[in-house]
């Protein structure tokens, strides 16, 4: 038989007032979205900025140039790579069900890292295309940190604000876009490209 507690839990624990965590919760899950979406925007924005300025300026350019080709672009793109990896995957599955050795699944796990990395990549463009685009009114060609950190800042922003943050989807389609219509531009596209591609 267990020894009684000399203090009275149930007197103690209606003395303390009930706390209620969930709103601490959820704003500490939505200050560490925000700060994690601005980091690795960042760190990937700056990479790609300070290795390839001028690609990055070019994806940019041909976004505000074509945005809703860009856009639809982007979502072509994203349909075929899932449907890809999808295709992958069956074909991967299917092959382990008729004997093919385990390390098949490497089929499927190596394209859905790249596609992690593409997403983060895409979504780092986009964000300096927004940024880019936001300090386009003022200027005619935007420093591209500063398109950046105003893109980045903007991103992380939305991305804790409830039902906009599903608008943010919309930031790594659009880089993705940028980066298909830079490479396939269109005669609107090529004026606004040409300068870039002669310097």
């Amino acid at each position: 038989m267990a020894p009684e507690s000399p203090v009275d839990l149930s007197a103690l624990a209606a003395a303390v007032p009930d706390l209620n965590i969930l709103p601490i919760a959820e704003l500490l899950i939505l200050v560490l979205t925000f700060i994690g979406t601005l980091v690795v925007t960042l760190a990937v924005g700056a990479a790609l900025v300070s290795v390839a300025s001028k690609e990055v300026r070019a994806v940019s350019t041909s976004v505000q140039a074509a945005p809703l080709r860009s856009g639809l672009l982007g979502v072509a793109t994203a349909i075929a790579g899932v449907g890809l990896f999808l295709l992958l995957g069956v074909a991967a599955a299917g092959l382990a069900q008729v004997g093919a050795p385990q390390q098949i699944g490497l089929l499927v796990l190596l394209p859905a890292i790249a596609g992690g990395i593409g997403l983060i990549v895409a979504t780092a463009l986009g964000a300096i295309t927004v940024g880019a685009s936001l300090l386009g009114v003022a200027t005619e060609e935007p420093n591209l940190w500063l398109a950046l950190i105003v893109g980045a800042t903007l991103v992380g922003l939305l991305s804790i604000i409830p039902v906009i943050n599903y608008a943010v989807f919309v930031v790594p389609i659009v880089g993705l876009g940028g980066v298909v219509t830079s490479r396939e531009p269109d005669e609107a596209v090529k004026e606004r490209l040409e300068p870039l591609l002669e310097a």
